[in-house]
């Protein structure tokens, strides 16, 4: 088996028997690009085997079922050692326990919170323009002549408020400091 030769890395994990970790190696992969853990296998990737394989298969599957959202994970057995894959998924981020977990190299670790809220953005799950801005004040952030200018491209795309008229303005939150549509302040704001 090549995995063994080439050892533990981002996408390979050893387990010498069955534990608690297996969510979290099982949720580090979810949320990376997939990955594989072969179970009976010492971390110097020495074969050690485990035993009752149908049992650890069944306890692999509830496990990837109580992940949120659930993990898909393909399960086989190969020799004496037990293989777990979990292909690239689509539903990121996952979380197991109430935890999120990220693979870091040769080893999963749990994400902070700034990374869990990356990996919505950009798993397309979090959107920057509908998270609320409580510092958002009509009076100091309403640049009335942008305003002007966006509801005239509306009205020129024909793009309407609900009620057919005019585009109805609303806040929708702060943009992200890294995205290039962000405003830069060019002078005093208009009050």
């Amino acid at each position: 088996m090549g995995l063994l030769a080439r050892g533990e890395g981002a996408t390979v994990e050893f387990k010498r028997s069955l534990t608690k970790e297996i969510g979290r190696e099982l949720c580090a992969f979810a949320n990376a690009g997939g990955g594989i853990v072969l179970v009976g296998v010492s971390d110097a990737g020495q074969i050690v085997g485990v035993t009752d394989h149908n049992r650890l298969k069944s306890r692999v599957l509830s496990t990837a079922r109580s992940a949120d959202p659930p993990i898909q994970v393909e399960v086989e057995s190969v020799g004496e050692i037990l293989r777990v894959v979990v292909p690239p998924q689509k539903r990121k981020p996952y979380s197991f326990g109430g935890r999120f977990f990220m693979r870091d190299g040769v080893s999963s670790q749990q994400m902070s919170n700034a990374e869990v809220e990356d990996l919505f953005y950009a798993a397309g799950r979090l959107h920057f323009d509908r998270k609320p801005c409580p510092d958002f004040s009509i009076e100091n952030d309403l640049d009335e002549e942008i305003l002007g200018a966006v509801q005239q491209a509306r009205q020129d795309s024909g793009s309407h408020g609900s009620d057919g008229g005019a585009p109805e303005p609303r806040a929708t939150g702060r943009r992200r400091p890294d995205d290039p549509r962000r405003r830069v302040a060019s002078g005093p704001r208009h009050s």
